[in-house]
């Protein structure tokens, strides 16, 4: 899950082995892999980033917080990872508030450091291409900010960001379950990459329906990867509740007005927390059950209105 999406590819300069799978690893900072035929993945641990900011703030006033934060960790992650992804605009919001738990973020990159995550980032980007084709993508993770509740309670420890196609962020908390729904989390934004790669430039327009959509063929993509994963965003609704936020909604399903998007998507208003992540995966499922066939690069292609009308989406129904 994100807080919006991604886009735009990366060329990267690749070693390859005969076998075309561990491309390059040098003391957990990077790792480089072939993960389908001409699709390659680098992961990055960005840890140093927030490991300069720690040396940096530890003996300095929290008032300089925010100065020191924005040299060592805003300015250069959101240059690398950021830089000339389609959702550039909105993801450079991300990040924005320094952390000023620093006890607690020292304990978090030091747990990071001894978690071995390279492997099932890897894994899980490795069942998403044979399933779906996508660009050359690199995936950069960051420890969270300790302070985020949300990241560690509603998203299982892990938070995505994708920039554009090829370009994935991932905030890492490392507490509870976090590495069992770090492939999930890959998936998700995977799929945002993916269709960025492929389908971005036919999209005129963002409006409300194709941002629930958006968010909702991602969750059906990782839950297709991972099926016995579905994510807590995706049903957090019961049915009347679902059909009383689709009443509202449907009036500015066209609606272009960011507002709107977040309204629905993340809970504003009188309208439950994430509440259109469950909406537009019960969309998504009620369209594959009325359509077993289709494919997902099918499903994946269809524009908004197209898929909520072959749908038969009835609010407040399961899905599949």
């Amino acid at each position: 899950m994100k807080r919006f999406a991604t886009r735009s590819g990366l060329a990267f300069a690749l070693v390859l082995t005969l076998a075309g799978v561990v491309l390059a690893e040098q003391d957990g900072v990077s790792k480089t892999a072939q993960i389908s035929a001409g699709q390659h993945v680098t992961i990055l641990n960005t840890d140093h980033y927030l490991q300069q900011y720690l040396d940096a703030a530890r003996n300095r006033p929290a008032t300089e917080y925010a100065a020191l934060y924005a040299k060592y960790v805003y300015g250069p992650v959101l240059k690398a990872c950021g830089e000339g992804g389609e959702y550039y605009e909105y993801g450079k919001y991300n990040l924005t508030r320094p952390i000023a738990n620093l006890g607690a973020l020292a304990r978090e990159l030091a747990a990071l450091r001894r978690a071995h995550f390279f492997g099932r980032i890897e894994a899980a980007l490795r069942k998403s291409a044979r399933l779906l084709p996508g660009p050359d993508t690199t995936v950069y993770v960051l420890a969270a900010d300790p302070d985020a509740a949300y990241i560690r309670t509603d998203l299982h420890g892990t938070a995505g960001y994708t920039f554009g196609a090829g370009k994935i962020l991932l905030q890492v908390a490392p507490t509870a379950d976090w590495q069992e729904w770090l492939p999930y989390t890959v998936t998700h934004e995977y799929h945002h990459s993916a269709w960025t790669w492929k389908h971005y430039a036919d999209q005129p327009s963002w409006p409300l329906l194709h941002g629930i959509l958006f968010e909702g063929k991602a969750d059906v993509f990782a839950h297709t990867v991972f099926p016995k994963q579905t994510a807590t965003w995706a049903n957090t609704l019961a049915p009347v509740q679902e059909a009383s936020v689709w009443q509202k909604m449907k009036p500015e399903l066209a609606s272009t007005d960011f507002r709107a998007n977040d309204k629905f998507l993340f809970g504003r208003e009188g309208v439950p927390k994430l509440a259109g992540y469950t909406i537009g995966f019960h969309i998504v499922e009620s369209y594959i059950k009325n359509h077993p066939a289709a494919t997902i690069e099918e499903w994946s292609a269809l524009n908004e209105q197209q898929l909520l009308d072959q749908s038969g989406y009835v609010a407040g129904t399961t899905g599949r």
